[in-house]
């Protein structure tokens, strides 16, 4: 193998997390992956409002994005980006849907790195926004959002009882949380 590495062009859908200048003109997105994977890409004159990339690399934006994958590098010159899913119109004007959107990207932000994603992550993410997108339950989805996160990193707490039935949780169905008494309870999960 030679110490350049191999080139392989990747193809997937993403969500940027969030995005930055540098060098003036050249827009950096860091995505998650459908495989959860954590990604940094660059694209070239990004920031020019005549680039192709120009409102595609945006935070609360799905986007199905090429880039050139050499390895040993962290940052990827993207190739091609097209938007699939936004979600901005549904949170402009609404600060405490802005602030949850936000608050959810950089907890993934935060909570998953670079090759030791998990596509569960990923569907956390996008489950949450579909529900955000037709619901106004803000605080349903946050505390749901945060429970799976530490589900999925493997500290979520075991717990042996329905705090509203009493009934053993061994018989498989999943537990969750009334933000209104602050109970556990069993209920069914799509995730």
């Amino acid at each position: 193998m030679s110490s350049e590495g191999i080139l392989a062009v990747i193809k997937s859908i993403c969500y940027v997390i969030k995005t930055f200048i540098i060098n003036d003109a050249d827009k950096v997105a860091v995505v998650l992956t459908e495989s959860g994977l954590k990604k940094s890409l660059i694209a070239k004159n990004g920031a020019r409002l005549k680039s192709a990339a120009a409102g595609k690399l945006e935070p609360f934006n799905f986007v199905e994005a090429e880039w050139f994958e050499k390895e040993g590098q962290n940052l990827h010159p993207l190739n091609n980006v097209t938007v699939t899913k936004s979600y901005f119109k549904r949170i402009s004007g609404d600060m405490a849907r802005f602030m949850a959107f936000s608050f959810y990207s950089e907890l993934v932000d935060l909570l998953v790195h670079g090759e030791e994603g998990s596509p569960k992550f990923y569907r956390l993410l996008t489950h949450t926004f579909d529900f955000l997108n037709t619901n106004d339950d803000l605080q349903t989805a946050t505390v749901y959002f945060m429970f799976w996160s530490l589900k999925l990193l493997g500290v979520f707490p075991e717990f042996e009882n329905c705090a509203q039935r009493g009934s053993p949780l061994t018989d498989g169905r999943k537990c969750g949380y009334s933000s209104e008494k602050f109970y556990f309870h069993q209920f069914r999960s799509q995730l």
